[in-house]
């Protein structure tokens, strides 16, 4: 609709708006982050006009945001089954690992339509980061990310109530943390997308 409603210039200038939002997006964890790139900026790929920043940064984010293939997803599990004993010896480091691992293979999974086999690497995943957000030996700081975890791993399992459990408690941890000195970027990040998840879900 847009680029049917917009001039040339406008729609350069929306482009280069767009690559740089998206750039943003790069350390997202979401299972749609991929394919919500690929979608938003494939369009861009075949307008005239841009500059070569511009172009170049799409090339770079449709490269980098290209579907796993299936013996690249093979490779990860086999990576990931090596290590997955030495993980379980990590204590708490080596569960947190396991858990992102075992978070990033479903999002794997799921682009590769193996619908199955993410639901159930993301349950193991819920799990590990429930163990972790309640050890008495985790800090605050942990304890929040854990739950901003775990509540995103509920809202892709499609478990509304679980989400806004996990998200609730996650923002009540960072808000006793928000006046700290170690409050960080990431921390802010994090709680910014907790208030939006909770939004959306009232």
């Amino acid at each position: 609709a847009v680029r049917e409603l917009a001039d040339a210039d406008d729609l350069v200038d929306l482009a280069s708006v767009l690559v740089d939002a998206w750039l943003l997006h790069l350390s997202d964890d979401e299972t749609g982050t991929r394919a919500s790139l690929r979608r938003n900026l494939e369009p861009l790929a075949n307008l005239s006009g841009l500059s070569d920043a511009t172009e170049q940064a799409v090339a770079a984010l449709l490269a980098l945001a290209s579907p796993p293939s299936d013996a690249e997803y093979e490779s990860h599990e086999q990576t990931k089954r090596e290590i997955a004993t030495y993980l379980a010896r990590g204590g708490s480091t080596g569960r947190e690992y396991l858990a992102y691992q075992l978070d990033m293979s479903a999002d794997y999974a799921a682009e590769l339509g193996r619908l199955d086999e993410a639901q159930a690497k993301r349950i193991e995943a819920v799990q590990h980061f429930l163990q972790l957000a309640d050890d008495p030996a985790t800090t605050s700081e942990e304890k929040a990310t854990h739950l901003y975890r775990l509540g995103k791993l509920h809202e892709k399992l499609g478990q509304t109530e679980q989400s806004r459990e996990a998200f609730t408690r996650a923002r009540d941890v960072y808000q006793t943390l928000s006046d700290a000195d170690d409050f960080v970027l990431f921390h802010l990040l994090e709680l910014t997308d907790i208030h939006e998840a909770l939004g959306a879900q009232n």
